[in-house]
């Protein structure tokens, strides 16, 4: 959970919270070839977002537990 938490601020400090950031910090030689394709992403990489989706599915893997499997190796 802190690694999302941590991952959520960098995002935050690199694109900002806004639907789609007009100042941002995301190289500009990234994508380059596809402008389109560049605003998708930079639009979809939503720092909140990934906080909501990240921490909701790791409470529920703690809360849920995960399958428990048995390998048995005979000889």
């Amino acid at each position: 959970m802190a690694f999302v938490v941590r991952c959520s601020w960098f995002l935050r400090r690199l694109r900002g919270w806004r639907e789609l950031p007009e100042a941002h910090a995301v190289p500009e030689d990234f994508l380059r070839t596809s402008p389109r394709l560049r605003s998708a992403i930079v639009g979809l990489a939503h720092p909140g977002l990934l906080l909501a989706g990240g921490l909701g599915a790791s409470v529920l893997a703690v809360l849920l537990g995960g399958p428990e499997f048995t390998l048995h190796l005979t000889p």
